[in-house]
């Protein structure tokens, strides 16, 4: 259940937007993982093992709350390097409640199968029927496309739509294959007709396959559908943060019935998404009545508000960069951004224009630096896209650097927080500037996640000042990080806070290995946070890493001065990666000192200190703590040892942080430098 409190500030949000005049549809992508198996499937292949049986779990659970509704097996999209289109399992249904099915029940609700003579009276049947209601068709069977009971259609008509009447896979179970339709309208009239037959024909069962039906405002179509490592829902979009939120507490129910989770358990403890991230999408009921179509300055003034706004992009992320599933629009070419700028002023000076000029004026920035529209932060394939047939032209902007939230509450908050920021966008003046970062700041201060906070404050005090602001428990969802905790230690003086940070993986140059659907990086490279709070001046604190004296950045929140900074280090050595003389470091050393409260030192393991297996996977989030937990082993130093360490060389450091890569392993030979 959604907590009475989040519900609430939901609500209120709810009725800001409303006040404002303005619908702002959301929808999800929600990924699930078995999280003990590592089998292919559950790691990096879409298709395999019982994948499919899971997915029926949840297709059974939502036929059986959408009473009336149709369970459709339709044809998935297919990839390059498939033989096959996946398998998409949905139900079709009307939004207010009115019954669309009156046939057989699918097998996930019942059906069972029937006789060879019974799918050859549903044919016959189903002739009839179709030719009652003059929809012109013909009826074809799996083996015989020349059947005696297909109809020649009459003279003058618009267009022959094909009906396949057979056998669902080994079954038994009679299947229609439903042609494709343009309009709700017609796809509902066909689904009567081929329930009419079906019940003619008395059939225990009946699987509707074939191609995706219409949408529009009035139904609601929800899809599970495999993704390497992970089943994905596609949920139908919802009027409402807090219906978006309902929908996903459902959503994680069915995921734990079908033994599957948003997250995953490290041995070590360490805490990892799902691998299929959580895609959020923004629209109207209509492309016509889709804010982006209403205000034509809203998505000019989205692209510039994201590149002003770091946090947007890493915060809610796990790895980034030009060569991540989601770049910003300025990490691909500084000669992309300058152009982008121009465009984004040519766009200012031209309000009278249709959504797709917007689109045309846009769409070719907003790729990652290969040009693969589909890989990008903000995704406007299915905006007001002439070259997408079916699916181009939905009015909707789907985002996607975001990781797989654990909890249906924390996904209901980053909804709430990027419609809020559609609303301030779309009815109050806002710059369409791009702000110029410098690879500095972007990749180095504002992967730390102190920073990715501090960003988050100012866009939340904005919202305040603009009347659609979050309430407190969104808030305090959208600020906590439990998943990026690595350890917190009490110190004489202060408190050391210890956090996985943003990390920019490079792709790998070989070039003859990127023609799959994913491109070869070097993911060895891991960032930390480390912060320390203190009770005093936080320059009188020093700060050493494996043996060199660090700088510190030195900063503050409204809770204390802080030191923080970045640490990169080799977590592991991969068999195709850069750098294959740079091995992985089984410990990070950190040493404290102050001149009152003496030196600490603070290691940091792996894995568990002294080596051995885990005994499993950590069978909760308590038992993961636990583990990380271990891992931090703090034992007094002594401060002459840190007054006389070397500093460590320039080119290991910048203003933010330290690259322990640059630096020899302890007790090898001397720093070069």
């Amino acid at each position: 259940m959604i907590p009475r409190d989040i519900e609430d500030d939901l609500h209120r949000h709810d009725e800001a937007l409303t006040a404002l005049g303005l619908r702002v549809w959301v929808g999800g992508e929600p990924t699930f993982t078995d999280r003990f198996d590592a089998s292919p499937e559950w790691r990096v292949g879409a298709l395999g093992g019982d994948k499919e049986e899971r997915a029926e779990l949840f297709l059974a659970r939502m036929a059986t709350r959408m009473v009336g509704g149709a369970v459709l097996r339709t044809e998935g999209r297919r990839y390059p390097g498939e033989d096959e289109p996946r398998w998409s399992k949905g139900v079709y249904a009307r939004r207010d409640a009115t019954p669309i099915w009156h046939g057989p029940p699918d097998p996930c609700a019942g059906g069972s199968a029937c006789t060879a003579e019974g799918i050859a009276a549903l044919r016959a049947a189903l002739v009839r029927h179709l030719a009652e209601r003059g929809i012109d068709h013909v009826v074809l069977g799996d083996d015989d496309t020349d059947d005696a009971h297909d109809t020649e259609p009459e003279a003058g008509a618009r267009e022959v739509r094909a009906f396949v009447v057979g056998a669902h896979g080994d079954t038994g179970v009679a299947r229609v294959s439903l042609p494709a339709f343009d309009d709700v309208t017609g796809f509902l009239d066909a689904l009567s007709v081929v329930a009419e037959a079906a019940n003619r024909a008395e059939l225990p069962g009946l699987v509707l396959a074939g191609a995706s039906p219409p949408c529009d405002s009035s139904v609601w179509w929800t899809t599970v559908t495999p993704d390497p490592g992970v089943i994905e829902v596609n949920l139908a979009p919802a009027s409402s943060a807090l219906d978006f939120a309902r929908d996903l507490d459902v959503v994680y129910g069915d995921a734990a019935e079908a033994r599957t989770a948003a997250y995953c358990l490290r041995f070590n403890g360490d805490v990892a998404d799902s691998g299929g991230g959580g895609h959020i999408t923004l629209g109207g009921p209509s492309l016509e009545e889709s804010p982006f179509a209403l205000y034509p300055q809203l998505l000019p003034r989205l692209i510039a508000y994201f590149v002003r706004h770091p946090s947007l992009s890493y915060l809610f992320s796990d790895h980034a960069g030009s060569s991540s599933q989601a770049p910003r629009v300025d990490e691909t070419s500084r000669e992309s951004l300058e152009e982008l700028a121009l465009a984004l002023h040519v766009l200012e000076r031209t309000p009278d224009r249709s959504l797709e000029t917007t689109w045309r004026s846009l769409a070719p920035f907003l790729t990652d630096r290969f040009g693969n529209t589909h890989r990008c932060e903000i995704n406007v394939e299915k905006l007001c896209n002439p070259y997408l047939p079916g699916r181009g032209r939905l009015g909707v902007v789907e985002l996607r650097a975001l990781r797989m939230p654990e909890d249906p509450c924390r996904w209901a908050a980053l909804a709430a927080l990027f419609r809020a920021i559609v609303a301030r966008l779309a009815v109050a003046d806002a710059s369409i500037d791009v702000a110029r970062w410098s690879a500095r700041e972007l990749h180095d201060k504002l992967a730390l996640p102190f920073f990715q906070r501090a960003d988050l404050r100012e866009i939340l005090a904005e919202l305040d000042a603009h009347g659609v602001g979050l309430g407190p428990s969104l808030v305090d969802n959208l600020l906590r990080d439990p998943h990026r905790v690595m350890a917190e230690v009490s110190l004489p003086g202060g408190t050391l806070e210890i956090r996985r940070a943003t990390e920019f993986w490079p792709l790998v140059g070989d070039l003859a290995s990127q023609d799959g659907t994913s491109r070869l990086v070097d993911p060895s490279c891991r960032r930390i946070e480390v912060l320390l709070r203190t009770e005093g001046r936080a320059d009188e604190w020093a700060m050493a890493i494996e043996g060199r004296r660090v700088k510190a950045a030195r900063a503050a929140d409204a809770r204390s001065e802080v030191l923080v900074l970045g640490v990169r280090s080799r977590e592991f050595v991969p068999n195709i990666a850069l750098h294959p003389l740079i091995p992985a470091r089984e410990t990070l050393e950190l040493l404290l000192g102050h001149p009152r409260h003496g030196a600490r030192r603070v290691t940091l393991h792996a894995w568990r200190p002294g080596g051995g297996a885990y005994d499993g996977l950590p069978a909760s989030h308590q038992d993961a703590d636990e583990r990380r937990r271990e891992r931090v082993v703090v034992a007094d130093a002594d401060l002459d040892e840190l007054t006389a360490l070397p500093s460590a060389s320039p080119s290991a450091v910048s203003p933010y942080s330290v690259d322990v890569r640059w630096l020899p392993v302890r007790g090898a030979s001397p720093d070069p430098a």
